[in-house]
């Protein structure tokens, strides 16, 4: 980061400070997981299983952004 001049702003998740972008990310990867899961108590030890496709469905839907 250096290198390239660039300021790092490192916050803590819920800190005042933050824009609230990486919260929002966080808890919408959260319900995804959720939904995933279904209250099916078998799948909890693999959730990490389900990651990447709920990060190729959140990369892949519109946002305001773009």
């Amino acid at each position: 980061m250096q290198l390239l001049d660039v300021k790092l702003g490192m916050t803590t998740a819920f800190h005042p400070q933050a824009d609230g972008q990486s919260e929002k990310t966080n808890q919408t990867v959260e319900i995804a997981l959720r939904c995933f899961l279904g209250g099916d108590v078998d799948r909890y030890a693999r959730w990490t299983e389900f990651l990447p496709i709920v990060e190729h469905e959140y990369n892949s839907t519109t946002h305001d952004t773009t």
